[in-house]
């Protein structure tokens, strides 16, 4: 944590719990480039779950920001003097299984089926990207539209 950063310590402390009242684990928690800004990892999940745990991680922590008089968002960049965050998140698409436990005649058949659902997982994200962005980033929609 950055000394800016300590002024942040309640609100920080408040997510957290709020965060595991509702069963949403934090596996890691840092820091971004600019004071108000950080960034959680959740554990893994199913895709669509994984998006609902997003969602809602988003949703709380506005919700407790707003509670302790502060205004959270998804804005790149809070001031115009401080450096920006990209806004970004992190997908991983993993087996539900490590190939060390698959042991059939079938294993290549499987690791193929699996390619094909991790890439007909990310042609549905790639497809539906201009959606997917307006939802999170109503701002922008707004004057690019």
């Amino acid at each position: 944590m950055t000394p800016e950063g300590l002024q942040f310590l309640d609100l920080i402390e408040s997510v957290a719990r709020a965060l595991s009242s509702v069963d949403i684990a934090i596996e890691q928690f840092q820091a971004e480039a600019s004071p108000g800004q950080w960034e959680s990892v959740p554990p893994l999940a199913d895709p669509v779950k994984a998006v609902g745990v997003l969602l809602h991680t988003h949703e709380k922590v506005m919700l407790v920001a707003q509670s302790l008089g502060y205004r959270a968002t998804n804005s790149t960049q809070h001031f115009p003097q401080q450096p920006a965050n990209g806004a970004h998140v992190h997908l991983s698409v993993n087996a539900r299984h490590s190939a060390k436990t698959i042991q059939t005649s079938d294993h290549l058949k499987e690791q193929l089926l699996e390619k094909s659902n991790a890439e007909s997982f990310f042609d549905g994200v790639i497809k539906h990207f201009p959606s997917i962005w307006h939802s999170r980033f109503p701002a922008t929609s707004a004057t690019t539209a």
